[in-house]
């Protein structure tokens, strides 16, 4: 009763044979299906512009000096508001899995929190701060903040006690357990939380920049809208799905690599 099943490594699927042909195909599909859409007039031409157009209103953001500041002020306080609400949900949620009364205790109560999208919290961040900054970051950060504490915590807390104890008896200092046994075990959950967090507050600050703000790529896309510019609507979309898509591929991909699939926790 007291042996603990074996641990299985999670294996991801091979792409073996997929190549780029994989992301070409299914690019190909969305641009049938999007030519299709236009073709059968289900939505009107002025508001669903052509591929063309629409890559047209991509390059037009990307080299129009004042939009293509909206996109840059957009990615320097994301750059700015998600490292420090990752970093405090990471050390709240180690902080409460060291202690493991407080932990259960608290862990409910974050759930309650993360389960709240970061945009429900607008109305009252707009009374709070007013329109500007202050409201996007407060929007941001609440979006990526519970998401990293609760995998943190559930992380940690899915250490078995064995390991920890069993340095603890070798005489091992605090810092030593969380550094050598707490940290590298929960970092696959940890990990989870902060890719979680790269959307979620991606979306946040997108959405409070468009109702909350004078400039990013989230106002753009709302200012553009009420000017009927529909191909500067669809091409901020895309923009925001590929910067999302980039961050996570350029930040998290190479973690993962170079730790959870080195430490045999994932194999490819």
């Amino acid at each position: 009763m007291g042996d603990r099943a074996p641990v299985s490594i999670a294996r991801l699927p091979a792409a073996s044979g997929m190549g780029l042909a994989g992301p070409f195909a299914a690019l190909g599909i969305v641009l049938a299906a999007w030519w299709i859409i236009i073709g059968l007039n289900v939505v009107p031409r002025a508001f669903l512009p052509t591929p063309i157009v629409v890559a047209k209103g991509v390059a037009e953001i990307l080299t129009t000096g004042g939009r293509l500041r909206d996109v840059r002020e957009s990615l320097l306080g994301f750059a700015v508001y998600y490292p420090l609400a990752a970093g405090l949900g990471i050390a709240v949620g180690l902080a409460l899995g060291l202690v493991s009364g407080l932990g259960r205790f608290m862990r409910p109560l974050l759930g309650f929190f993360n389960a709240i999208a970061g945009i429900a919290w607008l109305p009252l961040a707009m009374m709070w701060f007013g329109a500007g900054t202050p409201t996007v970051a407060f929007v941001t950060a609440n979006g990526v903040f519970f998401v990293v504490a609760v995998n943190t915590l559930t992380g940690v807390q899915s250490v078995p006690d064995i390991y920890a104890n069993g340095l603890a008896v070798l005489g091992a200092s605090r810092w030593r357990i969380v550094r050598d046994v707490l940290l590298p075990g929960a970092f696959p959950t940890i990990l989870t939380g902060l890719r979680l967090a790269l959307g979620f507050g991606w979306r946040a600050l997108v959405a409070a920049e468009m109702v909350a703000a004078a400039s990013g790529l989230g106002y753009l896309v709302y200012r553009s809208s009420y000017d009927f510019r529909f191909d500067i609507v669809w091409a901020g979309i895309l923009l925001l799905g590929f910067i999302s898509v980039t961050l996570d591929r350029l930040l998290f991909t190479p973690l993962e690599r170079w730790t959870v699939e080195r430490w045999g926790v994932v194999h490819r």
